[in-house]
């Protein structure tokens, strides 16, 4: 399964990060690798604002993670 990433931003207020956040709880127990980030003090447009680098960076931290982590064989499943 692929792995995925729910970003929330702070100070976004079309979608707050409590909703990104509820959306990570429903895909959290799925069998592929689920994670949450929540950039502080970010509007919703925040891959667009000013210190779009920081946000950039931090997903691709996580993408390299998910990348050098080794592939995880379950019953009848590769990940």
């Amino acid at each position: 399964m692929a792995p995925l990433l729910i970003v929330g931003a702070e100070k976004d207020h079309t979608v707050p990060a409590s909703v990104s956040h509820k959306q990570y709880e429903k895909y959290e127990k799925s069998d592929a690798q689920t994670d949450f980030i929540e950039f502080p003090d970010r509007p919703h447009l925040m891959m667009v604002a000013e210190g779009w680098e920081e946000i950039a960076a931090g997903i691709e931290s996580w993408l390299d993670g998910v990348l050098a982590a080794p592939a995880v064989r379950r019953e009848g499943v590769s990940a």
